[in-house]
């Protein structure tokens, strides 16, 4: 599946029933700076895949091609083009989204979703040990507000207390 399509698939743009494995249950934003930070990230969804070992659990970092794709595309602004492109799948022919990883519209603040996934319960113990790791490497990593499954778009959301929100005025966009 295409970098683009995945983007697509998970931002939230269909009102179609998806199955209850593909319903995002936690977002966290993490600054990337620099070329260490992108690799950091890389290497520790690595590492987390490869201790999961199950179901053809694998990393498809899709960055350069993602990075070649955005110049094509006019209606992205050239500051809203994004640095990294990442998924965690499970299954050899990527038949379950663990986790996704991208910073378009909003580079250098890779947002990271995570899937119910299926099995659950290995979704969660892979989710539960990233995040753990995460914040170990980047405290100022910031939780994203989920609404009815859906991260709001980066202008929907401000900073309170150190925390997003979404916007309250925008808040009626994501109820089903």
């Amino acid at each position: 599946m295409s970098t683009a399509a995945v983007l697509w698939l998970m931002a939230g743009c269909s009102p179609a029933a998806q199955p209850a494995s593909t319903r995002t249950v936690a977002a966290i934003e993490i600054p990337l700076k620099t070329n260490r930070d992108h690799d950091d990230l890389v290497a520790m969804l690595h590492r987390h895949a490869a201790a999961d070992g199950q179901d053809g659990i694998h990393v498809d970092d899709r960055t350069d091609e993602w990075l070649d794709l955005q110049p094509q595309v006019e209606a992205m602004a050239p500051e809203e083009r994004g640095t990294i492109a990442v998924a965690v799948w499970r299954g050899a022919d990527d038949a379950s989204l663990e986790v996704l990883v991208q910073d378009w519209s909003h580079p250098g603040r890779a947002w990271l979703t995570f899937a119910r996934g299926e099995p659950a319960e290995r979704s969660t113990r892979l989710r539960e040990g990233l995040l753990a790791d995460i914040h170990a490497r980047w405290p100022d990593a910031q939780p994203l507000p989920l609404e009815n499954g859906v991260i709001p778009l980066p202008g929907d959301l401000e900073a309170v207390d150190g925390a997003y929100r979404t916007i309250p005025s925008e808040a009626a966009k994501y109820v089903r």
